[in-house]
């Protein structure tokens, strides 16, 4: 009898051995994906690279950004829910399927002047804007008939001593629409006569917004001008944003309607100086009339 019990003792063991393997390997097939590794998952799925944010899930419930591109890489793509290539953050369920890439940044280096500027000649003539960046004060539909003109003032302005009147003018919607502009003041800040600063005549010049000249030629008759120094870095370049001070980016000619392949000469310079270019729009010209554009004006 020993000897039965025996067998009937190892034949219970067996079994439950064989019961308790059985039961792991059921536990380790439907052990849960953590919620961290199924967001992440979804952010790659909808943009490549991308990591999900700190508390995705609930984020996602709400509505906001659950994913994001990770260090210097931005959202880049054809598609227009992509962005202009200034966002990191996105709502996964927008992007999916839409192509967009998080791309590395470049980078934004220090823009520099023109060297012996001469704002005499500078100022000499009137300008025409061919492209222009948005900016509080300037939307897209006021890009038709941009002109920029300069003098020196006879003395100082009271009481903020600026020393030059800067004139704007521009059409709302056409080249027919409604005229828009008027005068700002400017003063030259520092030692580089390049820089100058602008605003509004009656505001103190620690007000005023920087305006630079970073290429400028008289014989070729173009000049490129920025609003400071451009800090956002995207894929395509560095850009600033679309504000009332350091803000801004202009390609200016002489001429209303300059000869072929002048304008992309300019914008060759300023891709060189690091500049993203999507930030311009066309200036319309042909058409206008007026100062600048008659020959008897």
């Amino acid at each position: 009898m020993s000897g039965l019990r025996g067998l009937a003792l190892l034949s219970t063991l067996a079994k439950v051995v064989h019961g308790a393997r059985h039961s792991q390997g059921r536990q380790a097939a439907t052990e849960p994906v953590s919620l961290s590794q199924a967001t992440g998952g979804v952010c790659s799925a909808a943009v490549e690279d991308s990591t999900a944010l700190p508390d995705a899930a609930a984020r996602r419930l709400r509505g906001l950004t659950d994913c994001s591109c990770s260090g210097d890489f931005s959202l880049l793509g054809d598609d227009e829910a992509c962005g202009d290539g200034s966002q990191t953050e996105f709502r996964s369920t927008e992007l999916t399927a839409k192509g967009c890439q998080c791309v590395a940044n470049k980078g934004c280096p220090t823009v520099e002047t023109v060297p012996d500027f001469n704002l005499t000649d500078f100022i000499s003539a009137r300008w025409f804007v061919q492209q222009q960046m948005v900016t509080r004060f300037l939307p897209t539909e006021n890009n038709f008939c941009v002109t920029a003109g300069y003098e020196i003032k006879d003395t100082p302005s009271f009481p903020w001593r600026y020393t030059i009147t800067v004139m704007n003018s521009a059409r709302v919607g056409s080249v027919d629409g409604e005229k828009t502009g008027g005068d700002l003041c400017a003063y030259k800040p520092g030692e580089d006569p390049a820089r100058l600063g602008v605003a509004p005549c009656f505001v103190p010049p620690v007000a005023s917004g920087p305006y630079w000249v970073l290429a400028y030629s008289e014989t070729e008759g173009y000049a490129l001008i920025s609003g400071g120094q451009p800090t956002i870095a995207t894929p395509t370049g560095c850009r600033m944003e679309a504000q009332t001070n350091d803000s801004g980016l202009w390609i200016f000619t002489r001429e209303a309607l300059p000869r072929a392949g002048l304008v992309e000469t300019v914008r060759d310079l300023a891709v060189s100086q690091g500049f993203d270019l999507s930030v311009l729009n066309d200036v319309t010209h042909e058409g206008c009339s007026g100062p600048g554009y008659d020959v008897s004006a």
